[in-house]
């Protein structure tokens, strides 16, 4: 272990570091000049989108693939794939035709499923296609069902806060109308209010 040197400011300073030998520097890579006839185009050959390609993406879509995996399999970069399902005159129709099936075949099963009388798909596909929700009833009660019983009236304090919170805000003195009745009871299930 080296020891460390102290700087005016009486903090220790690591020592420097030695300096790493320069890199040689890499071959560059030139591409092959074009054969005779050929124009130099540059880049990545163009991908040859064909009926079949798009067939076996409308398939792939249908297995559920994703397009990361689509494109793995196909041997072309995700974003080529992306770029030809959004605009491509073949390939864009067959995925969309392929995620509409899988989605078609997945509610027909689902259909099925609950026809046979599972509750659990009855439910779901309730809740889903008809805006079936649960519904939970919350009763806030004091004992014996009866309304939570409360001393005293509640006008002065609510207006001693509401006049704190008032001015707080820089609405200074302001007069603050509460009503003057006091809670009695909470309305019994099922009634209006």
């Amino acid at each position: 272990m080296t020891a460390r040197k102290k700087t005016k400011a009486g903090r220790k300073k690591a020592p420097a570091r030695k300096k790493a030998a320069p890199r040689s520097p890499r071959p560059r890579r030139r591409r092959k000049a074009p054969e005779d006839g050929e124009p130099d185009r540059g880049g990545r050959p163009a991908i040859d989108w064909t009926e079949e390609t798009a067939d076996v993406v409308k398939e792939l879509a249908e297995a559920g693939n994703t397009v990361a995996d689509m494109a793995a399999i196909l041997g072309v970069s995700k974003s080529a794939l992306e770029k030809a399902i959004a605009n491509h005159e073949v390939v864009a129709p067959a995925y969309r035709l392929g995620c509409a099936e899988r989605r078609n075949q997945l509610r027909t099963a689902q259909y099925r499923t609950a026809k046979r009388g599972n509750a659990t798909m009855q439910i779901w596909l309730g809740k889903q296609e008809l805006g079936q929700r649960d519904v939970k009833a919350i009763e806030v009660g004091g004992p014996g069902g009866e309304p939570i019983p409360l001393e005293g009236d509640l006008g002065p304090i609510v207006r001693q806060k509401l006049g704190e919170f008032l001015r707080s805000r820089g609405k200074g003195e302001q007069p603050v109308r509460v009503p003057e009745r006091k809670i009695s009871k909470h309305k019994a299930e099922g009634e209006s209010t």
